[in-house]
């Protein structure tokens, strides 16, 4: 239904403001008229950045399967009988759309003072782990390592409560599981093992108090942006935060309000009342960027219309964008 909607051709009657009241920042169209086929530079969408705390942690031997269950999360190596003994964090996404399109990821840990640590020079690397079944507590096996999303770090501080950042490479991974069932955990290993280096350094835990890990976590959403909706001028629409070389389908109406519809990708609640025009499909670039224009009648002015997209991924996933008031000026 929303596809055969989507493929009615219209003229498109286009300044922008969101329906939810939301400033979504269009840009303001440069000179000339951008060409699809063009080159596009990736562009940030609706940027957000979040601070997560730490919602669990411990430390497990990948050897022995042995589990310190305290508020110290450890990257230390003592024997090879125990292996890597590394320091586990958990983290809850549910407050981070599935949608989400992360840009950067940094784990922030406060370093514990005593016990002579840092010790031995210990060469830190992070990494995502592959189960997140493990809880402080329970005697846990070791659950497994996954993606390496760090360099080996080193020059650890001494004194209590310093913050070492571990800024991770988000494209190391993809994250689209992990936002999907609201649970990242994150591991540090000590690799000074690799050589059998005695050392180690310790990190709070995720106790409330003093001071549990932090993941600083942008990331970008998926946003419909319309600019300069000028009667007798060309109008530019762009969809930014997509899939790579996704399908943008962009609807219009001159009525709002929610209508559920049955698409060929699942079902829908959209913004828009009948009847719902569209604009021609235009394809997003490899960094998620999709951009198309539309000429608006000269006799446009003061006409308002409503807009909203949905986007089809290369595995034939769809979601919808933003909705937005698009007034002709």
């Amino acid at each position: 239904m929303l596809l055969s909607l989507l493929l009615a051709t219209s003229p498109l009657l286009l300044a922008q403001q969101p329906v939810d009241g939301t400033n979504s920042g269009a840009p303001t169209s440069g000179p000339g008229t951008p060409s699809f086929a063009a080159p596009m530079t990736s562009r940030v969408g609706t940027a957000t950045t979040t601070v997560l705390t730490a919602i669990d942690s411990k430390t497990i031997s990948s050897v022995s399967n042995s589990n310190w269950n305290d508020n110290r999360f450890r990257a230390y190596w003592n024997s090879a009988s125990q292996g890597f003994v590394d320091g586990l964090v958990k983290f809850d996404l549910s407050s981070i759309p599935n949608s989400a399109i992360i840009t950067g990821l940094t784990l922030r840990a406060y370093h514990e003072e005593g016990f002579g640590n840092p010790a031995s020079d210990p060469e830190v690397r992070a990494y995502r782990v592959a189960n997140d079944g493990w809880s402080r507590g329970a005697t846990d096996n070791h659950p497994g390592v996954a993606e390496a999303l760090t360099t080996i770090m080193t020059g650890f501080p001494a004194a209590d409560l310093v913050p070492v950042d571990f800024v991770l490479d988000v494209s190391a991974a993809s994250w689209s599981g992990d936002l999907l069932d609201d649970k990242l955990s994150l591991l540090l290993r000590n690799e000074a093992g690799s050589v059998g280096r005695y050392s180690y350094v310790y990190f709070y835990g995720s106790d409330g108090s003093p001071a549990p890990p932090e993941l600083i976590v942008e990331y970008d959403l998926l946003s419909l942006v319309v600019s300069n909706a000028v009667a007798g001028g060309i109008a530019v629409i762009e969809v930014i935060g997509a899939q790579p070389h996704s399908i943008c389908l962009v609807g219009w109406s001159q009525s709002s309000g929610s209508t559920s519809l049955n698409t060929p990708w699942g079902n829908f609640t959209i913004d828009l009342k009948f009847p719902i025009r569209r604009l021609s499909p235009f394809q997003a670039d490899a960094g998620g960027y999709g951009v198309t224009t539309q000429g608006i009648p000269a006799g446009a002015a003061g006409r308002t219309v409503y807009m909203q997209g949905l986007v089809v991924d290369p595995s034939n996933q769809a979601e919808l964008t933003n909705s937005l008031k698009v007034t002709v000026l």
